[in-house]
């Protein structure tokens, strides 16, 4: 996918916006949401053996399981629990139409581990594009180490354990957009992925990841137009995030740590 969010001004191919809701949730003090599909494509399970999520009315950053290991000691970097992930049909538009591809969309919560991260609050520009920054150059060198084949429905994952070195990411190249007067950072890994950034408190951030898979086959011209209108629709869902910083929750769920 590109880059050049906005630039798109008419999609060939669409999400019927009868598939669409407003999803809110609550991470910890902070309230989410935004307008997204609900996820009418059926949907192969992730590397964890998950395959759709919803997590709301209300997630624990603080509490997630996996996590990303410091290179140096092993011992974790952030926490990260995806609350979401869903997948929708992107069809021509008209009537009857097949669709021509699957949009694949996830949004996590990622958490600084407290005790071994040194103070950086997130909410400040500055951090957050750094945080940002260096959390898109460690994926894309960790992908460079990992091979992932699927079989049979099945995911194997191979790692290069060799000492040969590979070439660092010196710059990767994060857009800044503003939604609702809160800066957003995209991130663009592959012309099929999509990834968004956005901070919800000094300690947490939450990423948004897009990835777009055909379904048919497609000539070169059709497969742009695909691409084109799936930035579209991951745009919609983006510009629709608002977040309400310090929310009283409703009665009913908790906001203590647990």
């Amino acid at each position: 996918m590109t880059g050049n969010l906005g630039l798109y001004t008419r999609s060939l191919f669409k999400v019927s916006e009868r598939d669409k809701e407003l999803f809110e949730i609550y991470l910890l003090k902070t309230k989410l949401s935004f307008y997204c599909p609900k996820g009418n494509a059926p949907l192969k399970a992730d590397l964890h053996g998950y395959t759709h999520i919803d997590e709301r009315p209300y997630i624990n950053p603080l509490s997630a399981i996996d996590y990303s290991p410091d290179p140096e000691d092993g011992d974790p970097l952030y926490f990260s629990q995806t609350f979401l992930r869903r997948a929708c049909h992107l069809r021509p538009v008209g009537w009857l139409r097949k669709p021509a591809a699957e949009l694949v969309f996830s949004a996590s919560a990622l958490t600084r581990n407290l005790r071994d991260c040194p103070p950086q609050h997130l909410m400040v520009p500055e951090n957050t594009k750094a945080w940002v920054i260096n959390q898109c150059r460690e994926s894309a060198s960790t992908l460079a180490k990992v091979e992932i084949t699927e079989i049979d429905g099945m995911y194997r994952i191979d790692f290069d354990d060799t000492d040969e070195e590979i070439t660092p990411i010196i710059d990767p190249h994060v857009s800044v957009i503003d939604v609702g007067g809160r800066p957003i950072y995209a991130h663009n890994p592959s012309p099929d992925r999509l990834v968004f950034y956005i901070a919800a408190s000094e300690d947490t951030m939450i990423s948004f990841n897009f990835l777009i898979k055909l379904v048919r086959q497609a000539s070169e011209a059709e497969k742009e137009d695909i691409i084109r209108s799936a930035s579209m629709e991951a745009n919609a869902i983006i510009n629709s995030i608002r977040l309400d910083i310090n929310h009283r929750s409703p009665v009913g769920i908790s906001t203590q740590n647990y």
